[in-house]
């Protein structure tokens, strides 16, 4: 039977637990990365079926809605056998508590039709490092070794201690936060996110400096096998220094033989995703899940506010 549970009445130890044992566990669903992502966060749960599902959800208006915090590229429903038809019956049940929902789901595809949700699949990419260094830099593409080719002013700057505090302000000062169009409340969930992996000892901030300045940092996690590239970011100099193809390349030759994948956690951006395939990534699905219930206008606010 799947139980609502809420807050204050959540076990930690026993979700972590319960998480590891699940086949598609994955670092964003750990309970303190989502007390930072998404504090107040509820769950459903199915002990018999060792399953599980957080519950990021938000109110507005006196409306309890869910709703993907910024940085948290995939959760759903996650179980030791893991199968459309379980995620259709955890889907049933948020249903019946919420009447809007916008949220992405760990799994390939849904074979069969839940009532009131609409799945759209979007585009992961990974670089498989169950195999030698010199097997993934085979793997790159022309222009990106050509580029690699270039990088000794980055490798003199490589730093492999950023402070957390000075990548995130690279990040929040970069040309590409503002390309992305981060809203404040996205940037603190960020913020706190990045902070609850570094505790942890979760998180590699690695940076290229040039003349003592930060020009280009990257924030990495590892969990289970996977390096997941967090958010990163270069300033003029350090595109120009090719330092993002350099830390990139210097993260996976570090976790070949070590990890299974190196998750870029996107895109479906299509010149994101060509640098990423420079790389020899392949592209794995995920869907995003919406239920609209709510009134046209409601529905865009809600929408507007988060950033869909």
């Amino acid at each position: 039977m799947i139980e609502h549970v809420p807050h204050q009445r959540l076990d930690r130890t026993r979700w972590d637990a319960m998480l590891g044992a699940c086949a598609n566990n994955l670092w964003y669903a750990q309970s303190h990365v989502l007390d930072a992502a998404s504090p107040g966060w509820d769950a459903l749960i199915d002990h018999a079926q060792g399953a599980l599902m957080p519950l990021t959800h938000h109110s507005k208006w006196g409306i309890n809605y869910l709703h993907q915090p910024f940085t948290i590229q995939q959760l759903g429903v996650f179980a030791p056998d893991p199968s459309p038809a379980l995620s259709s019956e955890f889907l049933g049940v948020v249903a019946q508590r919420y009447r809007h929902a916008d949220i992405y789901l760990a799994q390939h595809g849904m074979d069969t039709v839940v009532r009131g949700w609409t799945f759209i699949q979007q585009q992961d990419q990974l670089i498989p490092l169950d195999r030698s260094s010199e097997e993934i830099a085979a793997g790159y593409s022309t222009n990106h070794r050509r580029n690699l080719r270039k990088v000794e002013e980055a490798d003199r700057g490589f730093d492999r201690a950023v402070p957390v505090e000075e990548l995130i302000e690279l990040l929040v000062t970069s040309p590409q936060f503002k390309e992305w169009g981060i809203r404040p409340h996205q940037e603190a969930t960020m913020r706190r996110v990045m902070h609850a992996a570094h505790a942890r000892g979760e998180a590699s901030l690695w940076g290229v400096r040039s003349e003592g300045g930060l020009e280009a940092a990257a924030c990495f996690i590892h969990f289970g096998g996977r390096t997941i590239f967090l958010k990163g970011a270069a300033m003029a100099r350090g595109r120009g220094m090719h330092a993002m193809h350099f830390l990139i390349d210097s993260m996976a030759r570090a976790r070949a033989g070590k990890d299974k994948w190196l998750d870029f956690a996107g895109s479906n951006d299509p010149d994101l995703a060509r640098f990423y395939a420079g790389f020899g990534a392949v592209p794995q699905l995920y869907l995003r899940a919406t239920l609209h219930r709510l009134p046209g206008f409601v529905r865009w606010v809600l929408d507007k506010k988060h950033g869909r």
